[in-house]
């Protein structure tokens, strides 16, 4: 299966840190042996998959956005994704 990231991901890919193409290159070849590898996204036709930024030196964590075609995988969009922060306990009462 063939693997295509369009150039505004590799641009992308480059801002978010040294190690980030090679992530993405290492995503690819995962990808061209497991193409339903993602999880669908709220986006229509983009299935998405976490890169953990532990893995692979200078690189945070990913969020990767993908179309899968009978021949081909184009990946979409590369971010770091949001982090929400763990809801406050409730105050005790005294």
């Amino acid at each position: 299966m063939n693997v295509e990231s369009p150039p505004h991901v590799r641009e992308t890919a480059s801002q978010l840190g040294g190690g980030v193409p090679y992530a993405l290159k290492v995503l690819a070849g995962r990808l061209a042996d497991e193409p339903d590898l993602g999880e669908p996204s709220s986006l229509p036709g983009i299935l998405n998959v976490m890169i953990d930024g532990d893995l692979f030196e200078d690189c945070p964590a990913l969020a990767v956005g993908y179309i899968r075609e009978p021949d081909r995988i184009e990946i979409r969009f590369v971010t770091r994704p949001k982090i929400i922060p763990p809801s406050q306990p409730a105050s005790q009462p005294t």
